[in-house]
């Protein structure tokens, strides 16, 4: 199930009237009014008021399908997975067991949840790092470099950006509306 917003306004339903005016078409009529007329000034400060603020969310989920849900779990199903039959270890603790006629069977192991990073990205993006792009052959971890002076001497030799990228700011600008009419 994907998630699909929709745009705040309808370019079909905004228009624009002798005077140079716009006018916006309303989805229900509440007092017989099917119209509102606005200045072009007055058209942008409502447009501007539904622009979301910088480094925020711009996504919110409510209700009971959001990851974070308490009700979640009654709503979705898991997935059922196979396990297989389990083979019978030979530890002291179940060999007394036996002996002693407790038929008592332990809990079935809930299966791992955890996916690798690399089938992941394979599956959001289609970018699929087990597979070599110059010969085609099966890509594998020979090192994992963790020391933090190694990994700037590799990228400088390698003539890489050894710093994260820079983050554009948000600067209020002052806008001049001129009158279009």
């Amino acid at each position: 199930m994907r998630y699909v917003g929709r745009g705040p306004l309808v370019n079909d339903k905004i228009s624009l009237d002798q005077n140079g005016k716009i006018l916006y078409e309303l989805k229900k009529s509440f007092d017989g009014a099917t119209h509102v007329l606005l200045s072009l000034l007055e058209f942008v400060e409502k447009l501007a008021s539904i622009v979301p603020p910088s480094y925020r969310h711009q996504v919110n989920y409510y209700g009971g399908l959001p990851s974070h849900s308490k009700i979640r779990p009654l709503i979705v199903l898991s997935p059922v997975v196979d396990v297989g039959p389990k083979e019978k270890k030979s530890s002291p603790g179940v060999l007394l067991d036996e002996r002693l006629g407790d038929s008592q069977e332990k809990k079935a192991e809930k299966p791992s949840t955890y996916i690798p990073w690399a089938e992941l990205l394979k599956r959001t993006f289609g970018i699929d790092l087990t597979v070599c792009p110059c010969c085609g052959g099966r890509v594998r971890v020979i090192a994992a470099i963790i020391r933090k002076e190694a990994i700037q001497e590799i990228l400088e030799h390698l003539n890489l950006p050894t710093g994260p990228p820079k983050r554009e700011r948000f600067y209020e600008t002052e806008y001049v509306y001129e009158n279009f009419a």
